[in-house]
């Protein structure tokens, strides 16, 4: 797939789920963020693979849209697709979600930029990636501790069997 049919997949997919001006927002944003990715010397092929799928992105893009304009997944309803994720409205909880910014992500009220929501996969990836680098640094730790006590161990058995010894002939004294 190149960068056309990517955003030609997206297109379709946002058209008729979301308002016009949204899909104008992300269809331009997924083409800047392309060509800036591809003014970093990545090929086309890198670019759209850690995109993922347009059409997953497209659902993606949809699902936050229904979300921001309270329609609670209507829309997923008449499409037979809605997974019980629950009505935000119903909960009361429609307040505290916060805001949508097409560029920026899901945001809370406060208007912080770390609020944002991380897909599953990017959230699997970074607890692995941090899981990992901790077991390297565990296993670093004991790997030293280890290089230690063989390099101290000739010398500081000798001299514990030694101060024994000597505890054990100064009692009898």
């Amino acid at each position: 797939m190149n960068r056309e049919e990517f955003i030609t997949q997206l297109r379709e997919t946002l058209r008729g789920n979301v308002s016009q001006e949204v899909i104008n927002e992300n269809v331009s944003f997924y083409e800047n963020f392309i060509l800036q990715e591809l003014r970093k010397n990545k090929t086309e092929d890198e670019v759209l693979r850690s995109l993922g799928s347009p059409r997953m992105l497209a659902q993606t893009i949809i699902d936050t849209w229904e979300m921001d304009n309270h329609t609670g997944g209507a829309k997923e309803r008449e499409r037979g697709t809605y997974k019980n994720r629950g009505n935000y409205e119903s909960r009361g909880n429609h307040e505290s979600r916060g805001n949508y910014d097409s560029h920026r992500g899901y945001e809370s009220h406060r208007g912080s930029s770390h609020g944002r929501v991380v897909s599953g996969t990017k959230a699997k990836m970074l607890l692995w990636g941090i899981l990992i680098i901790f077991l390297l640094i565990m296993i670093s730790i004991l790997l030293i501790i280890g290089k230690i006590f063989s390099l101290v161990a000739p010398f500081l058995i000798p001299i514990i069997i030694i101060y024994f010894i000597s505890r054990m002939f100064s009692r009898r004294r």
